[in-house]
């Protein structure tokens, strides 16, 4: 992992865990299986970190928006 300092960065798994509504997070899910091939794919894809551009806007949205998300015990 980088050496940035804790909590600059968030992989696609914190972030996911977050989800509160089943049905968003199965949806999401969906989405995402889909990009890939197999379950070491899928393994690699939520492993991964976001980048600055796509942490601003996870926070955002789970600042400003109706979306089932939480970031209060991670930020």
């Amino acid at each position: 992992m980088s050496k940035r300092k804790e909590r600059d960065w968030m992989t696609k798994f914190q972030v996911i865990q977050q989800i509160s509504d089943p049905d968003k997070f199965a949806e999401l899910i969906f989405d995402m299986i889909n990009e890939v091939d197999t379950v070491d794919g899928f393994k690699t894809l939520i492993k991964e970190e976001l980048t600055e551009n796509q942490l601003q806007t996870v926070k955002s949205i789970a600042d400003k928006s109706d979306y089932p998300l939480s970031l209060e015990g991670l930020q």
